[in-house]
């Protein structure tokens, strides 16, 4: 169970390390806006199908929730990403996008009202530390 968590860990790293370099060249021929639009779409389609094999009850609410998680931590916040990897580096934009898990936990705890689990609250020191450490030693040349 351990290596299959880590293996999904490695192959989605190195997935997101890629779309990353993508979006950076990409974002030097086109409008970030463009560049959410095509990723969000080909995600939904990809996703769509999925949409068919689970059975669930939402409310009204819960569609209202994911509209504003969607719009403003989805769609805005890779606009704004993309965006920036005009001025910053891939692999500073990766540490920082890294603290995405973190505030997506904090959120869900205040909006719907999902407490984190001790891994999850471990998990997201690791991340911060982590993040912290690496912004640090770029600074100060610590050793990694």
């Amino acid at each position: 169970m351990i290596i299959s968590g880590i293996i999904i860990g490695l192959v989605s790293s190195l997935t997101y390390a890629i779309l990353s370099l993508f979006n950076r060249y990409f974002s030097s021929k086109y409008k970030s806006e463009v560049i959410v639009l095509y990723e969000q779409a080909t995600a939904a389609l990809v996703l769509l199908p999925f949409l068919f094999a689970v059975q669930f009850a939402i409310t009204k609410n819960d569609l209202l929730l994911l509209a504003i998680l969607g719009v403003v931590f989805t769609a805005i916040a890779h606009g704004l990403f993309i965006k920036g990897l005009r001025h910053v580096k891939v692999s500073t934009a990766g540490i920082i996008s890294g603290l995405e898990a973190v505030y997506a936990i904090i959120l869900a705890s205040f909006l719907l009202r999902e407490i984190p689990s001790a891994n999850e609250i471990l998990g997201g020191c690791i991340v911060l530390l982590s993040a912290g450490y690496i912004t640090l030693s770029k600074e100060k040349k610590l050793p990694l």
